[in-house]
């Protein structure tokens, strides 16, 4: 065994590293994540003990919502809160180590670059993002263990009629299993345990004309019971109907014209959500399936089929470049921005009156590009003989989709979707680096659409100063992107660490004055806390909000007559 092991880190000792360094940054990170908000107000329930947890998981799924997260929180903080650092750090590396060997799989491609990959587009999501899901408890819960439910059932799927590992005897006991929690676990997570399984079903039996063997359908029709119920929880209709009273009695219509441009806008409005939320991930992958398209089409003997191919390339190529135009903020631009960026509110213009049909343009543009880009998807994963790219994509897009039917959609909820990209986009460089594709073009455009010009016009200008030395080639570009990667990521990590860092010693003195408070309360009965130094780092604080407050109380076992004030300038 041990020899197994040396072996196979003689053979991978790029991806051994990665893996380790990454790990060694997350957990550096996870260090400084305190308990905040929701968890505090589940942490009250997990003093009461292992049966007032159970009592609250019927109570949330009757009345407040379907799925067992808050459960699962609560048995995390009966322990330490490092026990679910710990798991936290696990799920990710097991989704890292999951993805790698679905995109490598009969690839020679270094297991290493898909990891670097994978760890530098987690390490630069954005920090609004992060925040609510990564790193903190009962967010991490709802929508990174859900994500990892599904990927988790999906790759056990995957590897049994994909990658041919042989079945076990235990498959029928455990895909079943896996199946039941991966439906029931979230919204989207759960929808998509469905829908993923069956579009590979789908594909294997009337594309690879393979049999399936019956132990997959059963364990698809187990998560589709898993989904329906969560779907199906009295909480969630009774949370709806209380929290969103007006949305809930909409119909299908009225609630997409509601939802489509707050929906629209975090699929494609870099202006608003730029740097790495979805339209960072989303240009990323659809610029990349062009140029791969692009080379496959000389390689196409079908002369009808390769024109079409390409004018669709084309026409995603015009809508980067449209949106270069927008990223350079000029004037002259606007009317651009406006045609495609400007995504107005298509209820209540209806309700005011004030409608006009060049409204829909933006919608139809962009509609019309997510739907070329499934073509090209699809394209490039039938020449590849593989469904992985077309099946992550537009699950991804489905992700969010779904949330046209749901009242709100903060950030957070992007999560699945981009964890889902993050895969598509690995994927997509391994094809980029067995093809020998230059993608130096088309990934400076991305990066001047959803972060930087100045950055992407230095880039463009490093390319051309070594190509004019020297012809360069696929290993080159490679180390100018990983480069350029090393950089970003670097500066976001960074500033990550420093905002949760300082955070967390205001958190932890906090607790401190809590303790002393409780030791030798002030006449007054007023506790002066400290406030965050910036609260999009996790740490949002212990007053301003009523429930909190409460919670807070609860948690720290003070009184209800306690009043929580921030100190300001002249208190200590």
């Amino acid at each position: 065994m041990l020899n197994k092991i040396k072996e196979y880190i003689k053979n991978n000792k790029l991806y051994v590293l990665v893996m380790v360094i990454g790990t060694m940054l997350l957990m550096i990170q996870m260090k400084f994540v305190v308990l905040y908000a929701d968890d505090l107000f589940l942490g009250v329930i997990s003093k009461q003990g292992f049966g007032a947890a159970c009592n609250h998981l019927i109570e949330n799924y009757l009345n407040w919502g379907g799925g067992p997260t808050p459960f699962i929180a609560i048995i995390f903080l009966m322990f330490r809160i490092g026990v679910w650092k710990i798991s936290n750090c696990a799920m990710i590396i097991i989704t890292i180590i999951l993805a790698v060997r679905m995109i490598t799989y009969k690839r020679n491609i270094n297991k290493g670059i898909i990891a670097i990959c994978m760890w530098t587009l987690i390490y630069v999501l954005n920090i609004y993002i992060s925040a609510e899901t990564l790193y903190w408890l009962d967010g991490n819960l709802a929508y990174v263990l859900t994500a990892f439910q599904m990927i988790v059932y999906f790759y056990y799927l995957y590897s049994r009629i994909i990658m041919k590992t042989p079945a076990k005897k235990y498959d029928y006991a455990l895909l079943p299993i896996f199946a039941f929690f991966a439906g029931w676990s979230g919204p989207q997570a759960g929808a998509l345990a469905v829908v993923a399984p069956l579009a590979l079903i789908a594909w294997t039996k009337f594309i690879d004309k393979q049999k399936i063997k019956p132990i997959y359908i059963i364990s698809w029709v187990v998560a589709l019971v898993g989904f329906l119920v969560y779907f199906l929880a009295p909480g969630n209709s009774a949370r709806s109907a209380e929290s969103f009273p007006v949305f809930t009695d909409y119909n299908i219509i009225e609630k997409i014209l509601y939802r489509v441009d707050s929906v629209w806008n975090l699929m494609f409005n870099f202006k608003i959500y730029h740097f790495a939320s979805i339209p960072f991930y989303l240009y990323i992958a659809i610029g990349f399936m062009s140029v791969i398209t692009t080379k496959k089409c000389k390689e196409e003997k079908n002369e009808k089929i390769s024109k079409i191919i390409n004018i669709i390339v084309k026409i995603i190529l015009v809508f980067l470049v449209l949106n270069f135009t927008v990223s350079i903020n000029s004037e002259t631009f606007l009317p651009i921005s406006n045609l495609i960026l400007n995504f107005n509110p298509l209820s209540e213009n209806l309700a005011n009156g004030t409608f006009s049909i060049k409204m829909l343009v933006p919608y139809a543009v962009t509609s019309i590009i997510l739907i070329i880009s499934l073509i090209l998807a699809y394209y490039i994963s039938y020449k590849e003989k593989n469904p992985l790219l077309i099946i992550m994509f537009a699950s991804a897009l489905l992700g969010q989709a779904m949330m046209l039917l749901s009242p709100y959609s903060p950030l957070r909820t992007t999560f699945i979707t981009v964890i889902l990209l993050w895969i598509s986009i690995a994927y997509l460089l391994s094809i980029i680096l067995k093809e020998k594709i230059s993608i130096i073009g088309i990934f400076a455009l991305i990066i001047a659409i959803t972060y930087d010009v100045k950055v992407a016009i230095a880039f463009l200008l490093l390319y051309y100063i070594l190509k004019n030395i020297e012809e360069i080639n696929n290993k080159k570009e490679l180390l100018l992107i990983g480069g350029l990667f090393i950089i970003i990521t670097g500066i976001t990590y960074i500033q990550t660490l420093q905002g949760y860092r300082a955070n967390a010693f205001i958190y932890h003195e906090n607790l401190q004055r809590i303790e002393q408070f409780k030791e030798n309360p002030s006449e007054d009965n007023i506790l002066y806390l400290k406030e965050a130094t910036d609260a999009k780092y996790g740490f949002t604080g212990f007053v301003g909000v009523e429930w909190i407050e409460t919670a807070v109380k609860q948690y720290f076992e003070l009184g209800e007559e306690v009043i929580l004030k921030y100190e300001t300038g002249g208190v200590e």
